[in-house]
């Protein structure tokens, strides 16, 4: 009799439609321990973060005034660069690749050739 495959475990509540992908897909490839099912749960909460920042960030100006009145780059830059430079310490640390963010920052795939997820799938997957 094969062994049946246990039911993957439902993303976070509130994720949006690009970060849900990114859950169902890294659940349905990797077999990840409960600690990292909730780093997995903070990185689809930051690609969601990021692409409200982007969002926001279309439609506000590069530069702004400082509070001396010189001219800065907007604060959300740095935001945004934090954000990117935690969501990719979360990929790292589960072992998977970072995801993929098109102009509007929907998540639409893995940024990982072929080669390369199926060196991944060895990781976590045993025989």
């Amino acid at each position: 009799m094969a062994d049946a495959k246990p039911t993957p475990p439902k993303p976070p509540a509130g994720l949006r439609p690009g970060s849900r992908s990114f859950w169902t897909r890294t659940v349905a490839d990797y077999d990840l321990n409960p600690g990292e099912l909730v780093l997995l749960g903070e990185a689809c909460r930051l690609v969601d973060d990021l692409a409200k920042l982007r969002g926001a960030m279309a439609k506000a100006p590069v530069t702004t005034e400082g509070s001396t009145g010189q001219v800065r780059v907007h604060p959300i830059y740095a935001a945004i660069a934090n954000h990117s430079r935690v969501l990719a310490e979360h990929v790292h640390r589960l072992g998977i690749p970072e995801p993929a963010a098109d102009e509007q920052g929907q998540l639409f795939g893995i940024n990982a050739s072929t080669s390369a997820r199926d060196l991944a799938h060895k990781r976590w997957r045993t025989a």
